[in-house]
């Protein structure tokens, strides 16, 4: 049984005329993104940032409003923004330690046997939030410890050898 993974979109923040955009899903290079490519060619000299985020969310009339103000907040003209804050620094930095003493107990492997296992999955809890909020609690996306352990990058670079980038060299 595998687990549904929530469908995510992009959204094209442009600092300098203050505006976002929202972008299908792309996985490959950015050549190849159209969509990107139109965006970035419409706000040429601008700067801009690219943020993913989970479609039903974006897609909630009652959750847009503050998902737009937490943007201004978060990403606004270059000397002005007030970054992620340090709680999302601090989070991300306890992921990385976590999945560091993770990989050093399975002795640095390159095949990790609980690589994106349901044990490694990182639960929040906000089934409650979720649900007050008008979304599926279960819906949510995976996200696990593997994708801050060095793990992740082997496996991204033998899944995208030779498919979009030339490793050997």
């Amino acid at each position: 049984m595998t687990a549904t993974l929530t469908s995510k979109i992009r959204l094209f923040i442009c600092h300098t005329c203050e505006s976002v955009h929202p972008l299908p899903w792309f996985e490959g290079p950015p050549e190849y993104d159209d969509t990107l490519n139109h965006r970035v060619t419409e706000h040429e000299g601008h700067l801009g940032n690219l943020a993913d985020i989970d479609e039903e969310t974006w897609n909630n009339k009652r959750l847009r409003p503050d998902i737009l103000k937490q943007i201004a907040t978060i990403v606004s003209k270059p000397g002005t923004a007030s970054g992620l804050g340090t709680s999302y620094y601090d989070l991300k930095s306890t992921f990385d330690e976590d999945a560091l003493v993770c990989w050093k107990r399975h002795n640095r492997t390159t095949d990790c046997g609980d690589y994106m296992t349901p044990k490694m999955v990182l639960k929040a809890p906000t089934r409650g939030e979720r649900k007050e909020l008008g979304l599926d609690p279960k819906a949510r996306a995976q996200t696990h410890l593997c994708q801050f352990c060095p793990m992740f990058s082997i496996k991204m670079q033998r899944a995208r050898d030779g498919k979009y980038y030339d490793f050997k060299g």
